[in-house]
C-alpha cells in the first residue's frame, strides 16, 4: 500500500505501539458512546437555534436504539467483534444556549469529566486494551 494510504491510522499505530513498547496489537476493544443533548441546537422556541439537522426527540430514539442494540454503532461493533458501551451524558436535559450563555456552569463540566474518567476506569479495569470513542 502507498506511504499514508490509511491517513492517520498508521500514525496512531505507531503511537499505540510506542505506548505498549511492541508491536501494536488489540484484543479487546471497546467503544464507548456519550450521549447528550446540546441546548443550541434545541427549536428557536425552545430557547435554541435550530442548528440541528434534526430535532432532539431524535437523540433519545437514537439513545434507546443503542441500548437495543439496533442502531447502526451496534450492527458494526458487533461485526467487528467491539464491545459497545453507551453513557447517557445529558439526554433530555442537555446542556444550556451556547450563543446567549455559558452551556454548562463549572460543577456541570466537572460532573461530565468525571463521568467520562469514570467510564474510561471502569472498561480498563474490565480487561479492555483498546478505548475507541463513538460519536
Amino acid at each position: 500500500k502507498p506511504m499514508g494510504a490509511l491517513g492517520t491510522l498508521e500514525d496512531w499505530a505507531a503511537r499505540l505501539g510506542a505506548l505498549q513498547g511492541k508491536v501494536p496489537a488489540v484484543s479487546n476493544p471497546v467503544c464507548i458512546v456519550f450521549a447528550g443533548d446540546h441546548g443550541v441546537a434545541r427549536a428557536i422556541e425552545d430557547g435554541g437555534e435550530a442548528c440541528s439537522s434534526f430535532p432532539q426527540a431524535i437523540t433519545k430514539k437514537i439513545l434507546m436504539s443503542l441500548h437495543e442494540g439496533w442502531a447502526g454503532a451496534c450492527v458494526l461493533a458487533e461485526a467487528n467483534n467491539v464491545k459497545l458501551r453507551v453513557v447517557d451524558v445529558g439526554v433530555g436535559t442537555g446542556t444550556r444556549n451556547c450563543a446567549v450563555e455559558a452551556a454548562m456552569s463549572l460543577g456541570e463540566v466537572e460532573a461530565a469529566i468525571a463521568a467520562g474518567e469514570d467510564a474510561v476506569a471502569e472498561l480498563a479495569e474490565a480487561g479492555y486494551d483498546a478505548i475507541v470513542l463513538g460519536e
